[in-house]
């Protein structure tokens, strides 16, 4: 029937132009329609976020000048008074604060006279830059960095001059940078969003990270050029730390020489439209399919002989289809029950952590550690080339390397003997956590103060089973150890490796905990147990 084909054709071609290029079209005006949304709600976003940063700094800055003032009051009030009653009184002002880590108060040459927190301090601050600029009366009020002495801790600290004629000396109070760094890190918890503390010279005081240093900005790169023009408004810049060119929101903090600073990217922008875009490029393509499969049933009616020829084109398509919806699933819900176990994991440590309620932020430290634990078991997994199975000894060298659990700074050696022992996703779990909880125990209790020592984490292989020691050599564990919470913790997960956990006193001084449990293939996602074995033990 060759006059049918030439007749129906051009408008089966056209028909087919069609179903690819109306998907195309369709597609094209959402996502430049929903990019025109994200960027104006994420340009709104971005500015009250910059405005909650600048009230939440503002009231925290405006409490430590009252303190300052009742502090200048007390000194102006009592001219003759000793430096140990100066320390009492103010060390009383700090204490129902609640909010700063120390008050002092420094004459004019530069020594301090009496600190809320040590008594006698004999120390000179002339060279601190907060002194060098209230003596020479460039700002009323100056705010900056500083790591505290003796204490070493890292403060936003606020300072002013003493009140009457001259220069009579300088009044401070300081607050921990972390709680300014925790705040700024809740404004930047997604996408690559980010934002910063900047004074109005230029100085970089606070990040979301309060581990990253202070710096200074360039004082003509886009930063500094928008301050300069503006007490409030947008502008746009590469990040100093990651390079991100980011739209950043700013505003001025009150009457003080700070600015709050929030930043989006246009990349973080990009990627959520990306994953929005999926399901309606899903239906458009299913769409085409569907439009292509309706239009091959009509080429079969025109040309019968290509038409069978097609149908089993079509045929065969569909096999493979379903055989790959078929794989598809089967990986998804695998997925899924290993996403449903590792919340379920992240969920029982938050409650068990709640039912001993302590101080926040320690709290949360703990926690992260935790998960962290249970993420590095995971990725390790991920990157093997074994199945499923997770070389321990390489865990462990991680662990003690990581610097938020075994802190550079303090005068503890972690020594780490392991041998090469493989064990699969169900114990390595349970074992990570007994591990990270019995060497946190060791960090926090067995030296106290400045005192060092030594911690040995040993691996050994015993024929069919694993020993995992933590030993240490400092002042030992107390007797009422089995109520803490994570001792607890390690006993019900050592059960569900049916392993043996053991504490004991250390000869020649310390604590050891031994553990020995018994090695199983792993059977990969589908041998789990339905129920995480923190699950299980909380």
């Amino acid at each position: 029937m060759p006059w049918r084909t030439r007749n129906y054709a051009p408008p089966l071609r056209r028909l087919r132009f069609g179903l690819v290029v109306v998907p195309i079209i369709v597609a094209a005006v959402w996502a430049w329609q929903s990019w025109d949304s994200k960027y104006d709600n994420a340009v709104k976003l971005s500015r009250q976020n910059a405005a909650l940063i600048s009230e939440y700094t503002l009231r925290s800055v405006q409490n430590q000048l009252l303190l300052l003032n009742q502090v200048d009051q007390l000194v102006t009030d009592n001219p003759e008074i000793g430096a140990e009653d100066l320390h009492r009184r103010i060390r009383a002002l700090d204490l129902s604060s609640g909010q700063t880590t120390s008050i002092g108060v420094i004459d004019a040459n530069g020594d301090i006279i009496a600190g809320s927190r040590t008594f006698p301090l004999r120390v000179n601050f002339a060279h601190r830059e907060y002194f060098k600029a209230l003596r020479d009366g460039q700002w009323p009020v100056f705010i900056d960095r500083v790591v505290q002495y003796p204490s070493q801790r890292d403060t936003l600290t606020v300072a002013r001059r003493l009140s009457g004629d001259g220069f009579r000396g300088v009044v401070t109070a300081s607050a921990e940078i972390r709680l300014f760094a925790d705040f700024l890190a809740g404004m930047s918890a997604t996408g690559d969003a980010t934002a910063f503390l900047l004074r109005a010279d230029g100085k970089l005081l606070v990040r979301p990270n309060p581990d990253d240093p202070a710096f200074m900005m360039l004082p003509d790169g886009p930063v500094m050029t928008a301050l300069a023009t503006a007490e409030a408004g947008f502008f746009y810049g590469p990040g100093r730390m990651d390079g991100i060119g980011r739209i950043y929101a700013f505003q001025k903090i009150g009457d003080l020489p700070l600015y709050a600073l929030h930043g989006f990217s246009r990349r973080g922008l990009l990627q959520a439209l990306a994953m929005e875009m999926l399901p309606v490029l899903a239906f458009l393509v299913l769409f085409s399919v569907l439009g292509y499969v309706a239009l091959m049933a009509l080429v079969r009616r025109v040309e019968a002989e290509r038409a069978w020829r097609e149908a089993e084109f079509d045929r065969q398509l569909l096999r493979d289809a379903q055989q790959m919806a078929e794989l598809k699933e089967t990986m998804l819900k695998e997925m899924s029950h290993r996403v449903h176990n590792n919340l379920q994991m992240i969920q029982a440590l938050i409650q068990l952590r709640r039912r001993n309620p302590g101080d926040p932020a320690a709290m949360l430290h703990e926690i992260g550690q935790r998960i962290w634990a249970i993420s590095e078991v995971h990725t390790l997994l991920y990157n093997t080339t074994a199945d499923q199975q997770l070389d321990m000894g390489t865990f462990l060298r991680t662990m003690v390397n990581n610097p938020s659990i075994v802190p550079p700074e303090q005068a503890i050696t972690v020594n780490c003997h392991v041998d090469k022992v493989e064990i699969g996703l169900r114990q390595a779990v349970p074992a990570a956590l007994i591990v990270l909880e019995a060497l946190t125990n060791a960090l926090k209790h067995a030296f106290p103060g400045d005192r060092g020592g030594v911690i040995e984490v040993t691996l050994r292989r015993h024929g069919t089973e694993a020993e995992i020691i933590v030993a240490d050599d400092g002042v030992g564990m107390p007797d009422i150890r089995m109520r803490n919470s994570g001792m607890k913790l390690n006993q019900n997960l050592a059960a569900q490796l049916h392993g043996e956990l053991e504490i004991s006193a250390r000869h020649g001084g310390g604590t050891l905990v031994r553990l020995r449990f018994p090695l199983e293939p792993d059977e990969g996602i589908r041998s789990e147990p339905s129920q995480s074995p923190v699950v299980a033990a909380w």
